[in-house]
């Protein structure tokens, strides 16, 4: 039996490649080199399969990720004195606390775009429209939004009865600088003042919220013009913190692709920046993308197929 007549049976029968050389071999007539020879044949087709088909769906599905700011109103409070150390319980409060703007923008997208509450103060509608925004997201973007945005969005949700997520897909730069760097501070504007990229408006202090909850349309509009300066810092500072930083999704395997592509942007132009092995012996292999400069960590199981495409592609060149 030829290697091709080998190469067919396979094909035919794929539990075939299973099964032993030497078994084989006495079955079909054949050495036993000749059985290694079809079975790596049909693993470098199938390689072959699998490359093409990655290259035709890897754009197919582009991940969305969305960056978001909002800002508060504050609870309207009956006391009858004022003073440092004072406590205020909740039967003080006479109108609740709401949600007077959410402005967010898609990473692929130039425009921010906003939703503010009605004339009525009602926050019941814009968080509607923004909770099913956020679902067709693969990832929100915040500043310091796991403890505070999410969170303002989740109780105003279940305030009005709206469904919302008890999980989204979220990145926070605020816990991402903590972790992994040693700014004097960790607020927004500093950071992105720090690396050049941009502050944070003027809002010109309380007096701007006082207004808005007023009913003073001028200053709905400039809370909106602050909220949106708040996104177009906030996106700067990600794109420069990213490669620095570990990233909470891996788009490439969110996308269909093998885990040695690289993690934010999907790319297949990545290479090896050096190799460690734990206390356990277990080998460890280092990446950096070379269109996005994101480092990332892989398993040598995956390396190894990271350098069998390689092969792959370098033979059909």
């Amino acid at each position: 039996m030829t290697v091709k007549e080998i190469v067919n049976k396979f094909k035919n029968n794929p539990s075939y490649i299973k099964n032993g050389a030497a078994t084989l071999s006495k079955l079909w007539e054949c050495t036993s080199e000749e059985i290694n020879e079809a079975r790596l044949i049909v693993r470098l087709e199938k390689l072959k399969k699998d490359s093409n088909e990655i290259k035709q769906t890897s754009h197919e599905k582009q991940f969305k990720r969305l960056f978001f700011d909002i800002e508060t109103s504050y609870n309207i409070i009956a006391d009858f004195s004022c003073g440092w150390n004072k406590t205020i319980g909740p039967q003080q409060i006479l109108k609740e606390r709401a949600i007077i703007c959410i402005c967010y923008k898609w990473e692929t997208e130039d425009t921010v775009q906003y939703l503010t509450w009605d004339s009525d103060q009602d926050d019941k509608k814009m968080l509607s429209e923004f909770i099913k925004i956020a679902e067709s997201s693969d990832e929100i973007i915040g500043h310091n939004s796991d403890k505070f945005d999410i969170k303002w969005l989740r109780t105003r949700c279940i305030y009005h009865r709206l469904p919302c997520p008890s999980k989204f897909r979220s990145l926070d730069t605020l816990r991402k600088s903590r972790s992994s760097f040693n700014f004097n501070s960790n607020k927004l504007d500093y950071i992105g003042q720090f690396l050049g990229v941009g502050e944070k408006s003027d809002t010109g202090g309380l007096q701007l919220w006082i207004d808005t909850v007023s009913g003073d349309k001028d200053a709905l509009s400039n809370m909106v013009d602050y909220c949106i300066n708040d996104v177009v810092l906030l996106e700067d500072v990600y794109n420069v913190l990213s490669p620095y930083i570990h990233q909470n999704t891996n788009f490439s395997v969110l996308n269909g692709l093998s885990k040695w592509h690289c993690p934010k942007c999907t790319s297949n132009k990545v290479k090896l920046r050096k190799s460690s092995t734990t206390v356990m012996g277990v080998i460890k292999r280092h990446m950096r993308c070379t269109c996005c400069e994101v480092q990332y960590d892989i398993s040598n199981k995956t390396y190894m197929n990271y350098l069998q495409r390689n092969l792959i592609n370098n033979d059909n060149s």
